[in-house]
């Protein structure tokens, strides 16, 4: 009865975001050069970015065989995504890097002055890419999206993210990733194309005996924007819904 609640407020909720878009494609671009650097290194990425249409999950490309540490491969053979994972019953469960890297909504790059926010339509999840190349404090906590310095490299954004929560490197699925973990995003565009390609390289010796590297693309979307997120909270997993609150929560969206 639960999940069929779940599976109705997320459809609902998702139709009211109004997900099913129309993108059109323009032809402008106009030229970044970032003080510091090149017009060689740098591009222009500022813009809106959708998923592959008509896909459920964008597609990903993964190593055939994960190099698990003993450690890893336990996790990841005892992993339950209803348990371990929040967002299987909670539509507001916090987001986390990487697994929000595979989000199948729209994605958004600006500029910042000397910084470039990275924002996903998914709970207004709002990365801030430090393009200073300042170190975290010595104090700075591990939280769900790390602290991440951004660099143009050979007309690529290259980030580098470390202090994340750890979890999952997708979310609902069962490779690990640990807090200690260095993750490495390398974002370009093909030749005479629009659309976004990105690489992650993920380097954690406590979970893989050598760097795994999994990748994306995203549609480019000039006329498009990020809409807000109703998401739809069904409370603990363990706990019974409360049907009224529900009915009023979807009322409201």
């Amino acid at each position: 009865m639960r999940n069929s609640i779940t599976a109705i407020a997320t459809s609902l909720a998702c139709v009211a975001r109004g997900v099913c878009r129309v993108m059109v494609v323009a032809c402008a671009v106009t030229s970044l050069v970032a003080s510091a650097q090149t017009a060689d290194d740098a591009i222009d990425i500022f813009a809106v970015y959708m998923p592959p249409l008509f896909r459920n999950m964008p597609p990903v490309t993964q190593p055939n065989e994960y190099p698990f540490t003993p450690r890893a491969q336990a996790l990841f053979d005892a992993y339950d995504p209803v348990a371990q994972d929040a967002r299987s019953v909670d539509d507001c469960a916090a987001e986390k890097v990487p697994g929000i890297l595979w989000d199948n909504g729209a994605m958004e790059f600006v500029r910042d002055a000397d910084a470039i926010i990275m924002r996903f339509e998914r709970l207004a999840t709002t990365r801030h890419i430090h393009m200073d190349g300042a170190p975290p404090p010595a104090d700075y906590p591990n939280t769900n999206l790390g602290y991440s310095i951004g660099r143009w490299e050979s007309g690529a954004l290259v980030i580098e993210t470390t202090l994340t929560a750890g979890g999952v490197l997708r979310n609902l699925r069962g490779h690990p990733v640990s807090p200690d973990a260095r993750l490495t995003e390398r974002y370009w565009r093909e030749p005479g194309q629009m659309d976004l390609k990105m690489e992650l390289t993920v380097e954690d010796p406590l979970n893989y005996t050598e760097p795994v590297t999994l990748g994306r693309e995203w549609v480019w979307a000039p006329g498009e924007a990020l809409q807000p997120w109703n998401c739809v909270s069904l409370g603990p997993k363990d706990a019974e819904p409360d049907l009224d609150e529900l009915a009023r929560m979807l009322e409201s969206l």
